[in-house]
């Protein structure tokens, strides 16, 4: 590690705890090309691992989703290990021979079935730190703000970044814009990353409070991913802050980043260009094909102790378009695909719709059963802002844009909609007062 680290604006020093960690992981025999099982609890109790698992040459699995059996993958020691912080939960896997390969495996949800693991290799991480270098133009003596776990596959790029580079890296463990707006002021931050949801908070604050527009000028890149951005958002911040909403699009199969726009080289309501090196394309029923060098290796549970070969090609299970100068735009996702009486829409064409009108915050479509008095029907949770627009304002700005099926019949208003830890909407349904 080069740069310095802050978690909530303290100075953390990992050191100590860094050579802790690895004295223990020893003393249970991991040697080079062991598998640790982390939970993440902290930032910096997490990064503290991570980095004794990179000097001892073991690999690291960030689990963060609970596993349906409630067991540990197969060859785990059935002991928890001795925690230098009370709260961090830490396993050993079985110890096998390196093949110079592994850097890290990281569990995700996939598209259906229980969790599974995603392995990214040395050389796929290389790819992705120097690529996002490149497209961002990081550069030694910046101050990144990272609003996202550091555990995921782009905060986990972000960290390596870090640990190649003399840059300071600030971390939060929650937030609250005007902790945040703090923050920026006092450290000059240079690059935030964070979710849609993210900079909707910031948006609110900064236009109730309009002189903390001042403490965020120090920052020259906005970036954002995990979720769909808003188009409204995105013209909304570009007219308050006078600096675009850099959106990018990756997945943990992916390695992280497959696409992202850069201060030079952006196009708004996409995700931008792909690095140099992955390539694109659309399939004829529309989901988005990946090409490149940082694919991962998708692992059961069972599999954890091996490193097979990477994939040539991944299916994302994303519905885009590419325009002609290579940009792509995310327009939904396959799994999540909604059936009204015949026809089929994407719910996040619904969404981003819907939040084009200034009262609605963020939106979650669903299509309500037919039964033997009526057919089926769509209908949108909205999360509203300041007056609440009535259903026939928000007709009117679907029926501009979409056509007549597809206007949601009932609106369903609530102060807020839950999101993953990772800042995604949650698609479980929030319970719906009968109409």
């Amino acid at each position: 590690m080069v740069g310095a680290l802050y978690v909530d604006g303290r100075p953390v020093l990992l050191g100590r705890r860094v050579q802790a960690w690895q004295a223990a992981l020893r003393r249970v025999g991991v040697r080079e090309g062991g598998r640790v099982l982390v939970t993440p609890s902290s930032p910096e109790a997490f990064l503290a691992v991570y980095e004794a698992c990179r000097a001892l040459g073991a690999v690291p699995v960030i689990r963060t989703l609970r596993l349906r059996s409630g067991d540990d993958p197969p060859g785990a020691v059935a002991a928890w290990l001795p925690s230098a912080e009370p709260d961090d939960a830490v396993r050993i896997g079985a110890a096998g021979p390196s093949r110079g390969a592994a850097r890290v495996v990281l569990q995700t949800s996939g598209t259906t079935g229980p969790p599974r693991y995603v392995l990214q290799r040395e050389d796929a991480v290389a790819y992705q730190v120097q690529s996002l270098v490149r497209r961002l133009g990081y550069r030694d003596g910046m101050t990144l703000l990272l609003a996202l776990p550091p555990w995921s596959a782009y905060g986990l790029t972000v960290v390596h970044a870090w640990q190649t580079m003399e840059v300071e890296l600030h971390l939060v463990r929650a937030i609250f814009p005007r902790n945040l707006c703090r923050l920026v002021a006092e450290h000059g931050v240079d690059v935030v990353d964070g979710t849609p949801q993210l900079y909707q908070l910031l948006h609110r604050y900064v236009r109730d409070e309009p002189r903390a527009i001042d403490s965020l000028a120090p920052v020259g890149l906005w970036c954002t991913g995990g979720d769909v951005l808003p188009g409204a958002l995105a013209r909304a911040w570009h007219t308050a802050l006078a600096s675009p909403l850099l959106d990018g699009y990756g997945s943990s199969e992916a390695g992280g980043n497959v696409a992202i726009n850069g201060p030079t080289q952006w196009r708004p309501e996409t995700v931008g260009t792909p690095y140099p090196g992955t390539y694109v394309r659309v399939s004829d029923d529309g989901e988005l094909l990946v090409e490149s060098p940082s694919l991962g290796c998708v692992l059961d549970e069972a599999e954890l102790g091996t490193e097979p070969p990477a994939p040539r090609s991944l299916a994302t299970g994303d519905l885009a378009t590419i325009d002609d100068d290579g940009f792509v735009t995310i327009t939904g996702r396959k799994k999540h695909l909604l059936v009204i009486n015949g026809y089929k829409i994407a719910p996040e064409l619904l969404e981003r719709v819907l939040c084009e009108h200034p009262g609605v915050l963020a939106c979650r479509v669903a299509v309500e059963a037919a039964s033997l008095e009526a057919p089926a029907r769509i209908v949108a949770t909205v999360a509203v802002d300041g007056p609440t627009p009535t259903d026939r304002e928000l007709r009117s700005v679907c029926a501009d844009r979409l056509p007549g099926w597809a206007v949601p019949h009932r609106f369903v208003r609530v102060p807020a909609l839950a999101y993953s830890v990772n800042g995604k909407l949650e698609r479980i349904p929030d319970p719906c007062p009968p109409s």
